[in-house]
């Protein structure tokens, strides 16, 4: 009861180490980058009413990708270049919510969140022929962008006289957006010349949901329904310079909506010997994309609809106190998002440029599951045997586009890039090794096989392209030791390695990171002292072999993952 409060700063710096040199410019990729973060909650509760507010604020110095590519096109050309972001940003959190309870079983809540950011980002863009070490394009830019999102949540709970019995209603609003310009500038064989691009996008996400559970005998009752409307309207403005780049007959802007009904239901039964949860969603679901009638490169606007069903099965059969035999069986959709049905290009990078695709469609999982679990005094043993169909999954491809004569650009475009499959088994395990050592950790190993895709590519220009199918098995690993200190102080150290495999139109490389995080206790525990180091070695980059029609490439992104902070939170 009453008012409590918790206050926080965090300290950090990232990106202290650097795993490539920067290709040569004045400017290079940002490092050392300093990072302050306070922060505050306060909580007020009286017998019918809990509330909490809480703030958090973010200045810092950032490096959110770094990308070198190297292109080795068929004629024997060499092109290294480099993408830094060098990020200058601020970022505001606000929440806040209340509960009410109206009675012993009614319950009121309102809640928000304000999330606004902005920030600016300047790179230089260098594109070296390797043959001759000259630099053949300087591309620079500066971005300046604010970006955010805001969400109203009400919440009505009705608990009846059963215990699990109860009925929750749940209304939100979320708006997100995006008001981003690009300065850009280029010196090159070409030209010496400006261009501005400046884009405004606006999610508007509006879903209603009602759940509803009934206690059985052995078990429950889940039934349900959802309805949401999200429409994404986007405004696009340029000023083109001498000889622009930015590609003619764009449009000036687009819009984007989808329409969801969706009903549930689901029966879980629980006996001595079983476990048995059953269910299903159907979903119906309107999808409609206005393009601009002056956009040249798409025919015309895109809409659609489907109606799909998504069961689900999970089974667990008690052998022992100890062991237990589980299957299971789900099918769900991945919807793409703004950013990937997007029609104007991003030219952060002119030569792998940026651009959506408006006539993605969903991606569909199946996923079938047959496992084992056993438990003892001090620890666990999970194993499962899996197998995930994939189809229709989207993500970027890099092709040619020889529209301009004059620039080696490739596309880097969204693509529903066909079917596949990964077949494989996870081991999970979990120990106390002694009183104050504990260490959990996993490895998944599994067929990853990628089916053939031919398509037809529609920007800038309508040409086919292939995918070539792979097979190939990999694995993951990951191990957590937890060590509680002296004095309540806790220590975490963590390792998770990604081995290489393939990937559409290529291979990735293998990956890893060591994190550190340390609690301690001060002030007879209405403090805490806070430490964390994220990829000690800085070695989780993205990197990526690719294969392409013409060309091959070797994509690096050394982004900033590499993180120390030290923080403190005191509560009053």
């Amino acid at each position: 009861m009453g008012l409590s409060a918790e206050l926080g700063l965090s300290l950090g710096i990232g990106q202290f180490s650097k795993q490539r040199a920067d290709l040569p410019t004045e400017l290079g990729s940002y490092s050392n980058n300093e990072k302050i973060i306070p922060s505050l909650s306060l909580n007020y509760n009286t017998e019918r009413v809990r509330s909490f507010v809480q703030g958090e604020f973010l200045a810092q110095d950032d490096l959110p990708n770094n990308e070198f590519t190297t292109r080795f096109y068929d004629d024997g050309r060499v092109i290294d270049s480099q993408v830094p972001e060098n990020r200058e940003q601020t970022h505001y959190i606000l929440r806040a919510g209340s509960d009410f309870a109206l009675d012993d079983a009614t319950t009121f809540s309102i809640s928000g969140i304000y999330d606004f950011e902005t920030h600016t980002d300047r790179a230089q863009v260098p594109f070296i022929l390797r043959a001759t070490g000259e630099r053949e394009r300087y591309w620079f830019w500066r971005e300046k962008e604010d970006t955010g999102f805001a969400n109203v949540s009400l919440d009505f709970e009705r608990l009846f006289s059963t215990p699990g019995h109860e009925l929750n209603v749940n209304l939100q609003y979320t708006r997100g957006w995006e008001d981003e310009a690009y300065f850009l500038n280029e010196v090159s064989r070409v030209r010496e010349g400006t261009d501005m691009t400046h884009l405004k996008a606006v999610e508007n996400t509006l879903p209603l949901s009602v759940d509803f559970t009934r206690p059985l005998s052995s078990g429950r009752l889940e039934l349900g329904g959802r309805l949401q409307r999200r429409w994404l309207p986007i405004t696009y403005t340029v000023e083109r310079g001498v000889q622009s780049v930015i590609y003619d007959g764009l449009g000036d802007f687009s819009d984007w909506d989808e329409d969801i009904i969706a009903l549930y239901g689901n029966l879980v039964r629980v006996k001595d010997s079983y476990t048995l949860e059953a269910g299903v969603r159907v979903e119906q679901t309107d999808v409609s994309y206005t393009i601009p009638e002056e956009n040249i490169y798409y025919e015309g606007s895109d809409a659609y609809d489907y109606f799909e069903v998504f069961p689900n099965v999970r089974f667990s059969l008690r052998l022992s106190d100890s062991n237990r035999l589980i299957a299971a069986y789900n099918r769900r959709i991945d919807r793409p998002g703004e950013p990937e049905l997007r029609i104007f290009p991003k030219y952060d990078d002119p030569e792998l440029l940026k651009v959506g695709n408006p006539f993605l469609r969903p991606q569909l999982t199946n996923v079938f599951e047959v496992g084992f679990s056993r438990s003892w005094g001090g620890g666990s043993l999970s194993t499962a045997v899996y197998h995930r169909d994939i189809s229709d999954s989207f993500l970027r491809i890099l092709a040619i586009d020889d529209s301009n004569p004059s620039y080696d650009i490739v596309n880097r475009i969204f693509e529903n890039a066909g079917n596949s499959a990964q077949t494989g088994i996870e081991i999970i395990l979990e120990q106390q090794i002694a009183a104050p050592w504990s260490v959990s950790g996993s490895i998944n190993w599994f067929t990853n096989d990628i089916e053939a895709l031919d398509t037809i590519l529609l920007f800038p220009t309508p040409r086919p392209f292939t995918l070539a199918a792979s097979n190939e098995d990999t694995w993951d690993f990951t191990v957590n030791n937890r060590v509680q200190l002296p004095r309540a102080g806790e220590l975490q150290l963590s390792y998770i390695y990604y081995a290489a495999r393939n990937v559409p139109q290529g291979r990735e490389r293998a990956r890893s990171s060591l994190d550190l995080a340390t609690t301690w206790p001060i002030m007879s525990q209405r403090a805490e002292v806070l430490f964390t180091v994220t990829d000690i070695f800085n070695d989780f980059a993205v990197e990526r072999e690719v294969d392409g029609q013409g060309f091959t490439a070797l994509y690096q992104n050394f982004l900033e993952t590499q993180v120390a902070t030290v923080g403190l939170r005191v509560r009053f």
